[in-house]
């Protein structure tokens, strides 16, 4: 029977994070820890992953428009920064086909944020044509840091 503290998972091992309730259930779990060193934030739609010295956020839906949901993101990828000291974040923009204002908001002040650290990134990847197109409108892809893959903004990170 597994207990509250940890359980197994096929091939994954996931452990209760410090000051998160954890129901009967583990699908209602906030933060599961995973042996790859994943991170799944369940109800936000991202994974976090550790690479090297990057730090990926990889956004697992099309549409990031959601107000409540986007705060919540903000506030994640705030907490890396400032509580975790990742200096090297690279956001994997493949599944995402919308975005509203509050993220690209949300992503100027990540920006801000790691411009001003020492060897502080902040690199995009896999962005489709509507993202860039929204970039290149707004004069973004100016001041941000845009790849084609993941492999290629670690690169940069690295850099």
């Amino acid at each position: 029977m597994p207990t509250a503290e940890s359980f197994i998972v096929p091939y994954t091992r996931v452990f209760r994070l410090p000051r998160l309730s954890f129901a009967t259930r583990p699908h209602t779990s906030k933060i599961w820890c995973v042996y790859n060193i994943r991170i799944h934030l369940l109800g936000l739609p991202l994974y976090i992953q550790n690479l090297e010295e990057c730090t990926i956020v990889e956004f697992q839906v099309p549409s990031l428009t959601d107000a409540t949901e986007l705060e919540n993101i903000g506030r994640t990828l705030y907490d890396l920064v400032d509580k975790e000291d990742r200096r090297r974040i690279v956001l994997d923009m493949d599944r995402v086909q919308f975005v509203s204002s509050q993220f690209v908001g949300v992503v100027m002040v990540l920006h801000k944020k790691l411009s001003t650290r020492p060897n502080g990134c902040l690199v995009l990847c896999n962005l489709g044509a509507s993202l860039r197109e929204l970039l290149k409108i707004t004069r973004l892809d100016r001041v941000l840091t845009v790849t084609k893959t993941p492999a290629e903004a670690i690169k940069k990170c690295r850099g």
